[in-house]
């Protein structure tokens, strides 16, 4: 977890389970976010589809309490085709 103030705003370098834990309700403005595709990439561990769909239902909640009313959610998320 390692929060950086810029003129921008802040920026923070974490899990964001664990990062988004750590704030308040209703403090955020604005998130930008790209979470793992769960397709095989390099940099990602696969889950099966009921754990990544239970792991981002807990990131959407978190999101949900630390927004506030008047925060954007910017969501980054790739599909794939199998077969």
């Amino acid at each position: 977890y390692k929060p950086t103030t810029s003129t921008l705003g802040k920026f923070i370098l974490s899990d964001s389970l664990e990062a988004l834990q750590k704030l308040d309700n209703n403090s955020i403005d604005l998130v930008v976010t790209s979470p793992p595709y769960n397709i095989g990439k390099d940099y990602e561990t696969s889950k099966t589809l009921s754990d990544y769909f239970e792991y981002q239902e807990k990131i959407i909640t978190e999101l949900f309490r630390v927004l506030k009313e008047t925060g954007s959610v910017c969501w980054q998320v790739g599909n794939t085709v199998l077969k």
